[in-house]
């Protein structure tokens, strides 16, 4: 069994977490650390994932690759879990309230919108699999932001 597999179930977890405490909030039983909590943790999992790609930690990278990634591919999976980490922080300052929450949403769209360009230009074709794992992941991430930025939680 390919060690990946925890670091998705993590991802898994820790988005259930986030819900919960979203769904609390929204029942006036707001337990805040819940929703920091999960969203931390989903950003940790997408920063830790861009970087498994740099150097021989591939084993524990979520999804089975069967070749060696080309160095701009390697780039292209750091920029996007870079993008998404980013993203989901966007996410908790918007859920949370803080200050500054409309900088780092820009921030967080701008850069998952750009890991988005790169996947469709440079791995569609090449890289299905993490095209579709990164890809969708990353899209996801920046319809939250649209839907977040117009609501009023």
């Amino acid at each position: 069994m390919k060690k990946g597999h925890y670091l998705r179930n993590l991802e898994s977890v820790a988005v259930l977490i986030a819900m919960a405490g979203l769904a609390l909030q929204l029942l006036d039983k707001s337990i805040p650390q819940l929703i920091m909590l999960g969203l931390l943790t989903v950003a940790f999992c997408y920063l830790l994932m861009g970087l498994l790609t740099q150097g021989p930690f591939m084993d524990y990278f979520p999804i089975a690759i069967e070749h060696a990634l080309n160095p701009w591919h390697q780039k292209i999976i750091l920029i996007t879990g870079l993008g998404m980490s980013v993203s989901a922080i966007a996410i908790l300052f918007r859920l949370m309230h803080w200050e500054g929450w409309q900088m780092q949403m820009m921030v967080g769209l701008g850069s998952s919108t750009f890991a988005i360009i790169l996947n469709v230009l440079f791995m569609r074709r090449r890289e299905p699999k993490l095209f579709q794992y990164l890809g969708y992941r990353a899209l996801m991430l920046i319809v939250m932001q649209f839907i977040l930025m117009e609501s009023s939680l």
